[in-house]
């Protein structure tokens, strides 16, 4: 059940952001330590649990710090790729201004086309 649920989740995962590969090695690293963990707490002397530990909290504060750090100094790499690409395409289609003749149908639709349409206004013209 936990494993299929994991699979299923991956297989959606679309968004793809500046922090997803430490995310990746988030998750790589810390489910595999926290079973080492639980398997040798009894046993092990308290260096090597020191140790499983900084080892376990290390990529969580390394994540943590990236993002912040993308938050002060580039907030849009913490964006998804699509939208990083809309972005530059109409910051480009921004720095040509009026010079060059740019056809409607050319520019990516950038509003949700899953987000339901917005109603009429009451009384006004559609």
């Amino acid at each position: 059940m936990l494993v299929s649920g994991a699979s299923n989740a991956v297989t959606r995962l679309g968004v793809k952001t500046a922090l997803n590969p430490m995310l990746w090695l988030s998750g790589i690293i810390c489910i595999p330590t926290l079973i080492v963990i639980d398997w040798v707490r009894e046993n092990a002397p308290v260096w090597l649990l020191g140790f499983l530990i900084l080892f376990l909290f290390l990529p969580v504060c390394t994540s943590i710090f990236a993002y912040v750090y993308l938050l002060i100094v580039d907030p849009d790499r913490l964006q998804s790729e699509d939208r990083q690409h809309i972005k530059q395409s109409l910051d480009i289609i921004d720095e040509k201004g009026g010079t060059i003749r740019i056809a409607p149908s050319s520019i990516f639709l950038t509003s949700n086309p899953e987000a339901p349409a917005l109603p009429p206004p009451e009384g006004g013209e559609e």
